[in-house]
């Protein structure tokens, strides 16, 4: 495990301002250590289109969005008002050091759970996000600043829980939105709840007998909503789960095949090895010493 003993190396935060009008060319935040991975902006005042990769959208006071690994970005501040901005950068070590290098956000978020349907790890240029009334987010950003400037015992494990609270909403938010439009109420409905009960041994007709549907249409459904069968997407969702138990923590593999829903811990080897390519002992040496 790598112990940070300077989070400055990891992180930088900073209020900017660009003026009206002004434009700022397309750019990636470097450190001196070969540069941040990531990036979060909070709009504190004015407006502006924000160019991110090929992509282009506005953003106005209370926005915030994520700039993804390797995405250079850039604005045309609108006229008439200043762009105020909270610039956060940070090392992906800033959020969870013993793994391995991380190269996207939404691998961030799958090795935390947050995602258990996107199959998707490419690297996204559309995370935008608006603050809600009761300014949950800005307050997280201001407390990193407090903690950043007082520097006082604990102040890296603070830093870290307000950082992933920032990162954690607005997850929430990209891949439940993203989700609604690809699942039928059905579909969403048996999502849902394996994204809780996964580890129970509900067969899809159960579903099928609760949603009173049939089973041959309701399996025929899931597989052309989520492109993989029920059982398919039942494995992967428990094989990610226990991956992220594997990389945090030394819980022994037998007691992580039962905790994800495999009485036999020979099925579940079988089973990671052929979603993960590696058997769980060799995956979680690997992610502790990357």
């Amino acid at each position: 495990m790598y112990i940070i003993k300077n989070l400055a190396e990891y992180l930088s935060y900073k209020q900017v301002t660009h003026d009206a009008g002004s434009y700022i060319e397309m750019h990636q935040h470097d450190s001196a250590i070969g540069g941040y991975d990531f990036e979060i902006v909070y709009v504190m005042e004015g407006s502006a289109t924000h160019i991110a990769g090929k992509e282009k959208y506005k953003i106005a006071k209370g926005d915030y969005f994520f700039v993804d690994y390797g995405v250079s970005h850039g604005y045309k501040i609108d006229e008439g008002e200043d762009l105020h901005i909270i610039n956060l950068v940070f090392d992906y070590r800033a959020v969870d050091h013993w793994f391995k290098r991380i190269q996207s956000l939404s691998e961030l978020a799958t090795l935390h759970g947050i995602d258990p349907i996107v199959e998707d790890k490419s690297i996204k240029t559309d995370y935008l996000f608006h603050d809600g009334e009761d300014k949950r987010v800005l307050q997280a950003f201001l407390d990193i600043s407090t903690e950043l400037s007082e520097r006082l015992p604990g102040y890296h494990e603070t830093v870290k829980c307000k950082l992933m609270e920032i990162l954690i909403k607005g997850f929430r938010q990209y891949f439940n939105l993203n989700s609604d439009i690809i699942c039928s109420p059905p579909i969403r409905a048996i999502i849902d709840y394996l994204g809780a009960y996964y580890m129970n041994d509900t067969k899809l007709s159960d579903h099928a007998k609760l949603l009173h549907i049939s089973l041959p249409h309701l399996s025929k459904k899931f597989k052309e909503e989520i492109g993989q069968t029920y059982t398919q997407y039942l494995h992967r969702r428990r094989i990610t789960e226990s991956c992220r138990i594997l990389s945090t923590s030394d819980t022994p593999i037998e007691f992580v095949a039962e905790y994800v829903g495999y009485s036999d811990s020979k099925k579940y080897r079988e089973k990671f090895r052929e979603y993960m390519g590696v058997s769980p002992r060799e995956y979680r040496k690997a992610m502790i010493t990357s």
